[in-house]
């Protein structure tokens, strides 16, 4: 299935509808998988209309057009994703430290700095422990991430061919 721009166009007036948004006549972007719509409000410049299923996404304000699009076609956006690292070419330390900012971020608790700190360096030691356990173990799986602000992270990763990487939907609900 396919969307026509006609159908993406009635998935984004609903959404403007439903969200009580006025409908901007700005020029659409077309591209092989996707649709997108600058319907702007706050904090966001516009929506993706995939072609494949119709799903919507909003897209924020805080990136360049072009980086969010270049992150959606990866899988970077939206939201949370399965992050696979299949191999990595260089820069060990640096992925291995990017894991375990990862970590941190999806396996500190909420009361982390009410801790004592004795818990919180106990905690923090585990993490870098199980980060370079995954980085020299591969392909390691960080489950639940969510990587739309790391957009530029990914890019030089790309551009320096850093590590090979996969992006999975996660059923994180």
């Amino acid at each position: 299935m396919s969307l026509s721009l006609e159908e993406a166009e009635v998935i984004a007036r609903k959404y403007c509808q439903v969200e009580g948004l006025t409908w901007n006549n700005g020029s659409r972007i077309e591209k092989d998988s996707y649709y997108f719509f600058p319907i702007g409000y706050i904090g966001s410049s516009g929506v993706i209309i995939d072609k494949r299923h119709g799903k919507l996404v909003v897209l924020g304000s805080g990136f360049k057009l072009e980086d969010q699009f270049w992150a959606y076609e990866r899988g970077l956006i939206p939201g949370n994703v399965n992050l696979k690292i299949l191999a990595i070419n260089r820069e060990l330390k640096a992925v291995e430290k990017y894991i375990f900012r990862t970590l941190c971020d999806n396996k500190l608790p909420r009361n982390f700095r009410s801790l004592s700190l004795s818990n919180r360096r106990s905690l923090k030691k585990e993490l870098k422990e199980e980060a370079k356990f995954k980085a020299e173990n591969l392909p390691c799986e960080l489950k639940g991430v969510f990587l739309s602000f790391d957009m530029h992270w990914f890019q030089w990763v790309e551009e320096n061919s850093v590590f090979d990487y996969e992006v999975f939907e996660c059923d994180c609900t």
